[in-house]
């Protein structure tokens, strides 16, 4: 005769197969998923609003770089009808020089952010990477020290 509970099997394997598919993890208060999404729940909104004020700001600050390099051309442009109006070519030069340089760093300023802005979501996307690591980890730490159940 046949034994009707061949298939029920008392090993570990089966035993953690049942539980795992029969068992919710808990998620009320001290549980290891509450831990864990206590742990990542600020860090996230952190990351969200600050790739959504990049994403919103961007476009302001590369617009604001426009004054000051169109005042820098006009700048440029006094300069040199100075050194035609005046012979002396070393205030015209340290005019110039002066200039250069707040454009050249207006210019890379704004090349800067340009080439920032479509990298936000990749940063977002480490940001929450990074954040789920830091749960997992608060998330172990609990269960080592036995503050959380399953």
């Amino acid at each position: 005769m046949r034994n009707r509970n061949a298939c029920s099997n008392s090993s570990p394997t089966w035993a953690f197969i049942k539980t795992f598919f029969t068992t919710l993890p808990s998620t009320g208060p001290g549980s290891c998923l509450a831990v864990f999404t206590d742990a990542i729940k600020n860090p996230l909104k952190s990351a969200g609003t600050a790739a959504r004020t990049i994403q919103q700001n961007a476009a302001g600050i590369q617009g604001a770089a426009i004054a000051p390099t169109q005042w820098a051309g006009s700048l440029d442009a006094n300069a040199m009808m100075t050194s035609v109006l005046n012979s002396d070519g070393e205030t015209t030069t340290a005019v110039l020089t002066a200039n250069a340089v707040v454009s050249i760093g207006i210019a890379n300023a704004s090349c800067a952010v340009a080439a920032a802005v479509p990298k936000a979501p990749v940063a977002f996307l480490g940001a929450v990477d990074l954040t789920l690591l830091y749960g997992v980890t608060q998330e172990l730490r609990a269960a080592a020290a036995g503050t959380c159940h399953p």
